[in-house]
């Protein structure tokens, strides 16, 4: 489950330069989350949540502008409060997306309000045999204003979040590759 975070410093804001960075993780769904015996950590209340405290506590330390999970758990109501409440506390919007054929699983895209202003997002339904996903959110640098009140050149971005299928076996490659087509 690496955390992977960018960072981009090509933009300006009224106060000069300003940073802009991108963390994605692949959070592992407590449903996927094989402990041995046939268990699942979804079984074990303390254990999916302790972790989800640990991963929304390094997310919010990282501050990063823009977050995208995969593998977050759509269909657990107090995971999903958490990670709204915590984000949402820390500025952030957020917009989560359940995999197709309720798997359980699914995206969570965080936009911090001070980076960003949200024109336009749209989710795609891949509809594959992986029931996979993918968000896509059309978003403006927020800050284009001067101090004199001149419009700036605007600083659009698209991020977009999704999860491909894992290519368990060679069969999988051109669907992956479909996926990103798509």
């Amino acid at each position: 489950m690496p955390l992977a975070r960018q960072v981009f410093d090509r933009t300006e804001s009224m106060n000069g330069p300003q940073t802009i960075s991108c963390t994605t993780f692949n959070i592992l769904a407590p449903i996927y989350k094989r402990l041995g015996g046939g268990m699942r950590e979804s079984d074990f209340y303390a254990s999916w949540h302790s972790r989800n405290v640990s991963i929304l506590d390094r997310l919010l330390h990282l501050k990063s502008s823009v977050i995208c999970l995969q593998e977050f758990w759509v269909g657990n109501e107090e995971l999903v409060k958490m990670y709204e409440k915590r984000l949402g506390d820390a500025g952030y919007l957020t917009y989560k997306l359940a995999r197709t054929n309720n798997r359980g699983d699914g995206l969570l895209t965080a936009i911090h309000e001070s980076k960003f202003r949200v024109l336009n997002y749209r989710e795609l339904l891949f509809n594959d045999i992986g029931d996979r996903v993918a968000q896509v959110l059309h978003v403006e640098l927020c800050g284009n204003v001067s101090q004199t009140g001149v419009i700036k050149k605007q600083n659009e971005a698209l991020f977009i979040n999704t999860h491909l299928i894992f290519p368990h076996n060679s069969r999988y490659c051109f669907l992956r590759l479909q996926q990103v087509i798509h």
